[in-house]
């Protein structure tokens, strides 16, 4: 028996081995593959209702980060692709914040949006301002795939069980947002990593 076992696992992993590598498949289907990575970044269950004021302070520091992240790429980047998401992200976190202030004016309560990135926020960006220019678009790519996952985690329980109504709203468009923003940059992760 132990002698066709092994032809048969040789066969098996020299057949996997000649499968599509990432790089060879469509798009679509690498976008839908992302898609589906993202489906296993969930926020845990939540047994009471999400705080808005959280949502206000994740959105609103979110924004601020992306945007200077954003502009960080825009002056550092080396690769046109790498620019061209950082552009996407400066444009979407701008009107995502003017969403996030309407919903706000909408809701008539006294939520407080942050004015700068938080602390962790702060941190990535001094990292990424420092990084050698290399190994600045790799750095920068991968800090946008952690921030869209963390973004979710904050923005999915509020869109889904959210008492305040304008804040629920909006937090569901940017839940969208986020989602295709994380498939974005996974996906131009995988580029750089290829080459």
């Amino acid at each position: 028996m132990g002698d066709r076992l092994l032809p048969a696992l040789a066969l098996g992993l020299s057949l996997t081995a000649c499968g599509p590598s990432p790089g060879d498949q469509p798009l679509a289907l690498r976008a839908d593959q992302s898609a589906r990575t993202l489906a296993n970044v969930t926020a845990p269950p939540q047994s009471a209702a999400p705080d808005p004021q959280a949502l206000v302070q994740a959105m609103s520091s979110g924004d601020v980060f992306e945007i200077a992240a954003a502009k960080l790429a825009l002056q550092r980047s080396q690769t046109r692709p790498v620019r061209v998401f950082a552009a996407t992200m400066a444009r979407d976190h701008a009107a995502s914040s003017a969403d996030l202030k309407a919903a706000l004016a909408a809701a008539g309560q006294p939520f407080a949006a942050a004015a700068a990135p938080s602390s962790e926020q702060q941190a990535v960006l001094a990292r990424l301002s420092a990084a050698p220019p290399q190994d600045f678009d790799r750095a920068y790519v991968r800090a946008q795939v952690d921030a869209h996952a963390q973004a979710l985690q904050a923005l999915q329980p509020y869109a889904e069980a959210g008492e305040v109504t304008s804040l629920r709203a909006v937090a569901s468009t940017a839940a969208g947002a986020a989602q295709r923003h994380y498939a974005m940059a996974e996906q131009l992760k995988d580029q750089l990593e290829r080459q």
